[in-house]
């Protein structure tokens, strides 16, 4: 398989990793073959991004509580609400019954008087 040609102007992966500029276009240090690596500065940048995520996690974790406690509390005032609608479905169908009852008794009494 062959590798297909290049437009002038683009650089590969290759030539950009060498040049220090990451796929976001963002300039990174590149340390050169040559050059040491000073591990104090690496791990510099690993406490600093250490910090930075649990910074993130804490801010992700008081979200998360904010939104348990939120849920929790829709859910009390739901169970609530289903109670409620309970009982009124209750005294919703008493009533009914009342108005069958009264609705017999007004028609019985006004065939009575119909008969006098």
């Amino acid at each position: 398989m062959t590798k297909p040609k290049s437009k002038k102007g683009d650089k590969s992966a290759e030539d950009l990793g060498e040049q220090g500029i990451c796929q976001s276009g963002e300039a990174q240090a590149v340390a050169s073959p040559t050059e040491p690596v000073n591990l104090a500065d690496i791990m510099e940048a690993i406490k600093s991004m250490n910090g930075s995520m649990n910074e993130k996690f804490d801010s992700l974790e008081s979200t998360l509580s904010q939104a348990l406690a939120t849920l929790s509390e829709v859910t009390s005032r739901v169970t609530e609400l289903e109670k409620a609608s309970a009982d009124y479905e209750g005294h919703i169908s008493e009533l009914e019954a009342h108005c069958r009852d009264w609705f017999e008794t007004c028609k019985s009494l006004t065939s009575k008087l119909d008969d006098l």
